[in-house]
């Protein structure tokens, strides 16, 4: 989940959010707000190809999905966007900023090919803490993570303040 410049108008899905969806949602909205972050609209990261970077799809409001590559919904139309803020899954993460994902390294792969980079926030569960995930060339530490114990801040960007890593 993405917020982006381009598209005008906030977008959203036709079917009903997961509670999950909707907590990452209002996040998403709250941090672009106490940022001041300039973006237009939603966006949703695609797997268009397999082990291929993802691309970053606009939403729309009422936008037909469709099943895409393991049935995961995605929007019908292919209309790309430049992502500002990335909200990233993470099952683990250490007090660098570095993160586990799912293991098949998308979201690495993706963060490195950007022309510009965005704000990269990982959401998971504080039991993810991590001395260190012994990160690898490929790894990209995220800017921030947000936990259920709060916020860490690993970068100075766009009006986030640096902190230590750990969550406060």
């Amino acid at each position: 989940m993405c917020l982006s410049r381009g598209a005008r108008s906030p977008c959203g899905r036709e079917q009903p959010l997961a509670e999950e969806e909707a907590v990452l949602r209002k996040t998403m909205f709250a941090i672009a707000d106490r940022e001041h972050l300039d973006f237009d609209a939603l966006c949703d990261s695609v797997i268009a190809t397999r082990q291929q970077p993802m691309e970053f799809w606009s939403w729309r409001p009422q936008m037909k999905l469709v099943r895409g590559i393991w049935n995961i919904p995605i929007p019908s139309e292919r209309n790309l966007v430049q992502p500002t803020v990335l909200l990233v899954p993470l099952v683990g993460f250490d007090a660098a900023g570095y993160r586990l994902g799912q293991g098949d390294g998308y979201y690495d792969r993706t963060l490195a090919t950007l022309p510009q980079k965005p704000l990269t926030i990982g959401i998971g569960y504080e039991l993810g803490r991590l001395e260190s995930i012994y990160p690898q060339p490929h790894d990209r530490p995220m800017d921030a993570i947000i936990t259920e114990s709060g916020v860490a801040h690993f970068r100075s960007r766009n009006g986030l303040q640096s902190a230590s890593g750990g969550v406060k």
